[in-house]
């Protein structure tokens, strides 16, 4: 299930339609990554990248990000719903 998950915006890529974001794990750790600008969406003032959702909780979810993040190790990562928007 694809689900939007609030960012901020980082970074002009290296390439035209690349985009480097940032957001943060559930234990308040940052992390950030390079996407294809397609992925992306804003609203409201808000940036959203879209990730897949793995497992949905109560307070937090895990999600897959799009590609290797900097700052954790996986892109399997868990966020607080308050970060998360259905699509």
């Amino acid at each position: 299930m694809q689900i939007w998950l609030r960012c901020n915006q980082a970074s002009e890529g290296m390439f035209p339609n690349e985009i480097g974001v940032e957001s943060e794990n559930s234990n308040r750790q940052k992390f950030s990554l390079f996407v294809d600008k397609r992925i992306i969406k804003k609203e409201n003032g808000e940036l959203y990248l879209k990730v897949s959702l793995l497992e949905k909780g109560k307070k937090e979810s895990t999600i897959l990000l799009p590609s290797d993040p900097y700052g954790v190790n996986s892109r399997i990562v868990v966020v607080p719903n308050s970060l998360l928007k259905d699509t």
